[in-house]
């Protein structure tokens, strides 16, 4: 699928190309180049990830706090632990502009 239409919050979004992205993001050992494919490409802002989309290819997602007994990560498939921020929102995970630099490489399959 190369584009297609989203309603996010009472706006709509047409022709929204489809493709791959990556960053920087921190691990449980070093930091990762992190690659997520199938995604909408806006160029800006921040994404919304699909937790039913990324389980079905083994990324495990645990968006609960900690301080409510879950772990707030993403767990990808090469065994990396992507912590998630919380505060005044959603989870998020910080994600740097991507270089490459020497740095492995995890997949988020979606």
């Amino acid at each position: 699928m190369t584009s297609f239409t989203a309603c996010i919050d009472d706006h709509i979004l047409s022709s929204v190309p489809i493709g791959s992205a990556g960053g920087v993001v921190n691990t449980q050992h070093e930091e990762v180049i992190v690659i997520f494919h199938q995604y909408a490409l806006l160029e800006r802002g921040k994404s919304i990830h699909s937790a039913i989309q990324l389980e079905d290819w083994g990324t495990e997602l645990d968006e609960k706090a900690i301080a409510f007994g879950g772990q707030q990560r993403v767990l990808t498939a090469e065994g990396y632990s992507i912590p998630m921020d919380i505060s005044n929102g959603p989870p998020m995970t910080q994600i740097i502009e991507e270089d490459n630099r020497g740095r492995d490489y995890a997949c988020v399959r979606s």
